[in-house]
This record gives structure tokens, sequence and C-alpha cells, in this order.
């Protein structure tokens, strides 16, 4: 009743009021309304000087009395390089310039307890994130995404365990999957390359590593599953060994062996009984020990043409030097009985 009879009382005063009045009344309503409006939303900026320098280095935002923002010049050259920013009091983002040139090239977002979960960071300064860090409990990094090429998608995944690095899967033909896998020791060394090389989602390579060194590499050549060549390394780093066509059962049928990265000597299994019966051996320009007089006719003699990968078997009707290569097929009683003589015109 009361409500009623103060609603007709504005009323009746309202319209013996001249339209100049009511305008100037409702003028009045509208800036009481900003006002508390305002009142409302306050902001302000408090100011620090940490080094006491005279000069403000710190900016704390609030609004309402709630922390919004904090602005800090880190390295006290008058610009603003880091950027934390507060929801219902507590951190959810930071940004930093950290080479100086004014812009953002590190952003952190914080979880709920107020620790990191995400770094994003721009590495060739083009305003691109192209390097993200997730972490786990106590910041411990858990794995890493880098966009090498800034395209917006992601070619290195680097995977981590109790803060020590496990694995980085590549994708090196950049078509969105892993190609190439490096597993890597507890010390840190690496310890296993495992390839697709025919991106079929399969790994048919395997390098395998030995105190920082690659020590050999299997190779799965026809795609079945099967480990069918394997190259070994000696200490240096140079080509060792080379076995080739291994069946099922891992016998090998070609041994090539190699001496200060050169090849030397191939020994060959042609019938697959486990027993060589054909080998190569190196021979220099004017012969070799162990080979007879390789300036006497042989036999056989085939001429390589390098230009049309021809070959052409010559009768020998004079003293001819071979070079390079000499090949030996052995007989059934173990004993040399044929020398076909190889060399490049």
């Amino acid at each position: 009743m009361v409500q009623r009879v103060s609603i007709w009382v504005y009323s009746m005063l309202f319209s013996w009021l001249s339209w100049r009045h009511r305008l100037y009344l409702l003028m009045l309503v509208c800036l009481l309304l900003v006002t508390t409006s305002l009142a409302g939303t306050a902001e302000e900026v408090r100011h620090f000087d940490h080094n006491n320098d005279g000069k403000p280095d710190q900016w704390e935002h609030y609004q309402d009395g709630m922390l919004l923002r904090v602005e800090v010049d880190r390295d006290r050259d008058g610009r603003v390089d880091e950027w934390t920013f507060y929801e219902d009091g507590k951190p959810v983002r930071a940004e930093f310039d950290t080479d100086g040139d004014g812009r953002v090239n590190q952003r952190e977002f914080y979880n709920v307890q107020r620790q990191i979960e995400r770094v994003e960071v721009d590495r060739d300064g083009d305003s691109r994130m192209e390097q993200r860090l997730f972490y786990g409990p106590g910041k411990t990094l858990l794995r890493a995404e880098v966009d090498a090429d800034g395209d917006g998608q992601a070619e290195q995944w680097h995977t981590f365990q109790d803060g020590q690095l496990q694995e980085i899967a590549l994708d090196t033909n950049h078509d969105g999957r892993p190609d190439q896998w490096h597993h890597y020791r507890p010390s840190g060394e690496l310890a296993l390359i495992e390839v697709d090389s025919t991106a079929t989602g399969k790994v048919d390579q395997w390098h395998r590593y030995r105190d920082g060194a690659l020590n050999l590499v299997e190779h799965d050549t026809d795609g079945n599953g099967v480990v069918d060549r394997i190259i070994h390394y000696d200490g240096p780093g140079q080509i060792a060994q080379v076995w080739e066509n291994l069946d099922p059962a891992g016998k090998l049928r070609t041994r090539l062996i190699y001496e200060a990265g050169k090849l030397l000597r191939g020994e060959f299994d042609t019938t697959g009984n486990g027993q060589v019966n054909h080998f190569s051996q190196a021979v220099r320009e004017t012969g070799g020990a162990g080979l007879g007089n390789p300036g006497e006719c042989a036999r056989k003699v085939f001429v390589v043409h390098r230009r049309n990968k021809s070959v052409q078997r010559l009768n020998c009707q004079r003293r001819i030097a071979p070079r390079r290569v000499a090949i030996f097929a052995i007989g059934s009683a173990g004993r040399c009985d044929r020398i076909d003589y190889f060399f490049h015109v």
C-alpha cells in the first residue's frame, strides 16, 4: 500500500514539472547511474621501485580491489618485458620479452595450483611459437613439441622421463606423422634410431649406437619385418663389414669386409649351404700379393665399361694388368679353379 502511494506521489510530481525540468531530471538520473557503475569497476595501478633508482619498475593493475595484471621491467631499460595475468587472484598466464625487441617471445601457462603446465617459445623472433614444453607436478618436464619451420604443425616430439630425455620422434617428410624415433639412455647418450624410410608406418631401419658412436645399422629391405642387411662400423665410424642377403634364420649369403672405410674383400655363399664358394679381393693397379702375377694372361678377362654399363668378354691376346677387383671362384675341393679379372677402362 505504501509503495503504491509513493509511486502515485512521484508520478504526480513528475507531471507537474515542465518538459525542461523533466529533461534535467532524466539527465541527473543517468549521471547517477553512470557514476554508480564506474564506482563498481574502479581500476587502480600501483607502482613500485624495487631498485630505488627513482623510476618505477613494476606495475600492479587492480579492478575492484582484485589483481588483474602485473607488469615488470626486468632489465631496467624503461620498457615492460614481463606480463603476468590473473583470474580470481591467481596467475593463469605470463608473457615475456626475453631479447628486448618489444615483442613477446615466451609464454607460460599455469594450473589452479599455480604451477607451470605449459611453456611456448618463439625461437626465431617471427612472433610465432615454434616450441611447446609440457610440465607435470613439481615442474617436471614431460614432453615437448617443436615446429621448426613455423607452419603451425609440429615436426618433432620429445618425450622425457624423470626430467631426462628419453625419445625424440621426427617427421622428416612433413606428412604429419613421425618417421624417425631417436632413443636415449639415462646418461643422455643416443642408443638407437628407428627409421621408417618408406613412410608406410613400419620401421625398416635400426641404427644402433655404442659410446655415442654408430655401431651397426640393420635393414629390412623388402619390408617383411625381418632384418636382411646389417652394416657394422668400427670405432671411428667407418664401415667395417656389410652382411647382406640374410635369410629368415639370420644366415648371411654375402659378407663385404672393409679396411679404413674401403672395400677389401667380399665373401659369397651362392648356393645357400652356409659355405663360401665365391670371394672377391681388391688388388693394386700393379698387382696384389697372393694373387699370382696379375699381368699374366688369364683365361677370361672382362672389361666393365662405365658409360654404357656393358660387359665385354675379351680373348687373352696380350698382357693386361687388372685394376680394382679380382673375382675368385672356388671349386668343390675348396680350391680356386677360376680367376675372373675386372678392371675399369
